[in-house]
């Protein structure tokens, strides 16, 4: 193994990077606080019961279940709803797709 990792030239180990070392490091630091951002949301709606308190008994439900749903709602929003509308997109603007859905 010591002579592999050692063999391994400057092109190889400059290619490994999406873009560049740095610029790779930042987005991969970013998604690493940005994970905690959902959780510490979910933890702040628990602390703040005047607001969600007649929420959930609007609701018939508890405070809990009110919270962690509505985080789930806004990460859904954020994340999955531009990822399907782009995969929708690219659906239909493939005019071969769309000739074997209609055929």
């Amino acid at each position: 193994m010591g002579v592999a990792a050692t063999s391994i030239n400057a092109d190889v180990r400059k290619g490994f990077w999406l873009r560049s070392r740095n610029w790779d490091l930042i987005f991969i630091t970013l998604s690493v606080v940005l994970v905690t951002v959902p959780y510490l949301a979910y933890l702040a709606l628990l602390n703040v019961e005047t607001l969600m308190a007649p929420l959930a008994n609007l609701m018939e439900t508890d405070v809990d279940s009110i919270s962690r749903n509505l985080v789930n709602a806004v990460v859904a929003l954020l994340v999955g709803g531009p990822h399907m509308y782009a995969t929708w997109s690219r659906t239909a603007l493939d005019t071969d797709s769309v000739r074997n859905i209609l055929a």
